[in-house]
């Protein structure tokens, strides 16, 4: 609608998804260190793949999980630590249910959890899902900037209010 992000709304947006991992993970490190052994998994999105226009704070939130992941994983694999980042694409949920727009590839929950469970017990760097939607997103970024905005337009959502 052309309206921009209130402050507030982008700090939220920040503390439940980048603030919430941190408050998971952080603690869960500090434990697995002294035994030399964890797995660790952190939930991102396709959308902190590319920043998206009409959900800029949530992309940025789940970019920064992405990177975080990364980085940890590199620091944390020669102590024993294994870190997946999942980045799932649209999952039938009551929480989907809310967002409103064009919702490619969605698949069942329950699909999406096997996947998930099964990206975490292989040791993957990251899971990603739905691949022709992941695929899309990073072909983005080899197109010119005018061109892959224009692409994202179709794609724009909103997010209707109310619980989870």
């Amino acid at each position: 609608d052309g309206a921009a992000e209130p402050a507030a709304q982008i700090r939220h947006v920040f503390a439940v998804n980048t603030g919430g991992v941190v408050n998971v993970v952080a603690p869960a490190v500090e434990c697995m260190l002294p035994r030399g052994a964890g797995r660790i998994a952190m939930l991102g999105s396709l959308a902190g793949l590319r920043g998206l226009p009409s959900c800029p704070s949530y992309s940025a939130s789940k970019a920064a999980v992405h990177v975080w992941g990364q980085a940890l994983r590199g620091w944390l694999a020669p102590k024993g630590i294994s870190v997946t980042v999942i980045c799932p694409g649209y999952v039938k949920s009551p929480m989907s249910d809310r967002v409103v727009g064009t919702k490619p590839f969605m698949i069942p929950a329950d699909k999406a959890a096997r996947m998930m469970l099964d990206g975490i017990a292989k040791g993957r760097a990251t899971v990603v899902f739905p691949r022709l939607l992941a695929l899309g997103i990073r072909l983005l970024a080899f197109l010119p900037e005018p061109l892959a905005l224009f692409s994202l337009r179709f794609f724009r959502l909103t997010v209707r209010p109310g619980g989870f």
